[in-house]
């Protein structure tokens, strides 16, 4: 559990790191994907809401800004209007080529 602001409320959340990406569980969102860095003269921040079809992308020239700030305000936003809306999956014809009314199998032999 963390307190982003004194005061605020308690936001649950699980993650791990690898290969430059932190994922996260998250109770409002629920899966994130991150990456931040910066370098004299500039922050950045990448947050992807992989259920929900989201990325949001954060450069700022100051150094080391800490550009989540931005990104996790963003997705607050499009939460609290009602924007942020789960993916609904589109099932996919899985051993079918071709197209229109075609629906011949391929085979491994």
């Amino acid at each position: 559990m963390i307190r982003l602001l004194p005061g605020g409320p308690l936001i649950g959340r699980g993650s791990s790191y690898g290969y430059g990406l932190a994922s996260v569980q998250d109770c409002n969102w629920g899966r994130e994907v991150q990456h931040g860095g910066g370098l004299p003269g500039f922050g950045s921040h990448m947050r992807w809401l992989p259920d929900h079809g989201v990325g949001i992308l954060v450069l700022a020239n100051l150094t080391y800004a800490d550009a989540s700030v931005l990104t996790r305000a963003a997705t607050t936003m499009l939460q609290n209007t009602g924007a942020l809306k789960p993916r609904q999956a589109t099932p996919s014809h899985v051993g079918t080529h071709g197209s229109g009314n075609d629906r011949s199998h391929s085979r491994l032999e």
